[in-house]
């Protein structure tokens, strides 16, 4: 039998593991969502996972990790100093329950503004944040398309009001590279009243029948460079 001191001992040192999540390199911690208790099978939503690896992560510096794998989620948050490390391989995959986008829940169809959604990823005074890697981003727009371009099909120049990719506002120092962003419901990036925003060697995609989906749409920015993008 294991002494009591052995069993505590080796309970303390896996709640530290997860709550520091595990792996520190060069001083910088690396949060892997898998370890937060994230699947990345394509089914199972992650959302819950995800957001506890994000907050862990918030204002150390650190790097939530994401290996390769479809991760499911609802919309998330993003924490300041931080950064989001898609790998090869590795998708981040909006629900496609219109609900799970709304502030209010009701009729997305009756939506009066894109305000009455929320980003798939969204942060707010934040500083330091990076999102990099390999990866892909994909906003599983096409359960959103079909409605919004029977309406502008109906009313030239308008669809119907929808949620955006990625929405960052009141932010310092951001940084996208590398990344893929795919499908978006509506607009791809939108970083709002930001200063110091660095977009370089990102592609973004969606498919021609798709209504309305901007790459990248700086709002009342300062200092912002966009580089070696495809778009």
């Amino acid at each position: 039998m294991l002494k009591p001191t052995l069993i505590i001992g080796a309970l303390l040192l896996a709640i530290q593991i997860q709550a520091d999540e595990a792996s520190s390199a060069g001083g910088t911690k690396t949060f892997d969502v898998r370890a937060f208790g994230a699947k990345g099978d394509g089914r199972t939503l992650d959302t819950a996972a995800i957001q506890k690896a994000l907050d862990a992560c918030g204002g150390t510096g650190g790097t939530v990790k994401f290996p390769p794998g479809n991760y499911l989620s609802k919309p998330l948050t993003l924490r300041t100093r931080s950064t989001v490390l898609l790998e090869a391989g590795a998708t981040l995959l909006a629900s496609t329950n219109q609900a799970d986008f709304m502030k209010v829940p009701g009729n997305w169809l009756e939506a009066k503004s894109g305000s009455d959604f929320i980003p798939f990823i969204g942060g707010k005074d934040l500083v330091d944040v990076i999102i990099t890697g390999k990866g892909t981003i994909d906003g599983n727009g096409a359960v959103w398309w079909e409605e919004a371009e029977k309406a502008r099909r109906k009313v030239s120049g308008f669809t119907l009001p929808r949620p955006n990719l990625i929405v960052l506002n009141d932010c310092k120092n951001l940084r996208m590279s590398g990344i893929r962003l795919i499908n978006a419901p509506k607009f791809h990036f939108v970083p709002t009243d930001s200063e110091d925003v660095v977009i370089e060697d990102v592609t973004i995609f969606a498919p021609e029948h798709a209504a309305n989906t901007d790459g990248i749409d700086p709002s009342r920015c300062r200092n912002v460079t966009i580089t070696r993008c495809s778009i």
